[in-house]
């Protein structure tokens, strides 16, 4: 950006594409950027098992209630006879009820909702250490309560929900919204 700027004139404004590190966004507009996108904060949404819901205060995992009958890995799982399509579906249905009953404080999420839903994440997604811990921090925090967007007022719950690709990408333009407001403050 230092290069581009010593050899363009300033009213010229330079734009830095995929770029979406906070910590050097300070160093780019010193440089010489004007403005910058990425689209990592979308992407961010489904991908990873750490890093799918942007907060003001950092990162929470989604929980992971894949749709039994569209997901490549459990209707692998159904094929394989590794679990019945029935038993697949009913805890599916377990985790949904339990995790919008305690959205609306109907469920202690010390009951059986973290087991549920750390045995339902384990099975479509596999054995990954810390799943019990992503889970009852984002549970515990209710960060979707904190946020004030209207993809987080509308869907409450909903949106931290890992689950079809609508879903998913509602969390991705809550990201992009959170991401926008902190390169407003910055």
């Amino acid at each position: 950006v230092r290069a581009v700027r010593g050899v363009i004139p300033l009213e010229i404004q330079i734009h830095v594409f995929g770029f979406s590190r906070f910590n050097g966004i300070h160093e780019l507009i010193q440089a010489g950027a004007n403005s910058i996108d990425s689209a990592s904060m979308l992407r961010k949404a489904w991908l990873g098992a750490n890093l799918n819901y942007l907060t003001p205060d950092g990162w929470y995992a989604a929980i992971r209630i894949p749709q039994a009958d569209k997901s490549p890995r459990p209707k692998r799982l159904v094929n394989e006879g590794v679990i019945s399509e029935s038993k697949l579906h009913k805890l599916e249905t377990i985790c949904l009820k339990e995790v919008r009953a305690f959205a609306e404080n109907r469920v202690d999420p010390t009951n059986h909702l973290i087991s549920h839903l750390v045995e339902y994440d384990t099975l479509v997604a596999g054995e990954r250490k810390g799943t019990e811990e992503r889970i009852r921090r984002t549970l515990d925090d209710r960060p979707w309560e904190k946020c004030g967007c209207a993809i987080c007022e509308q869907s409450g719950i909903e949106v931290v929900l890992f689950r079809g690709n609508n879903r998913n990408r509602r969390r991705g333009f809550h990201n992009t919204h959170i991401f926008h407001q902190l390169m407003q403050d910055i």
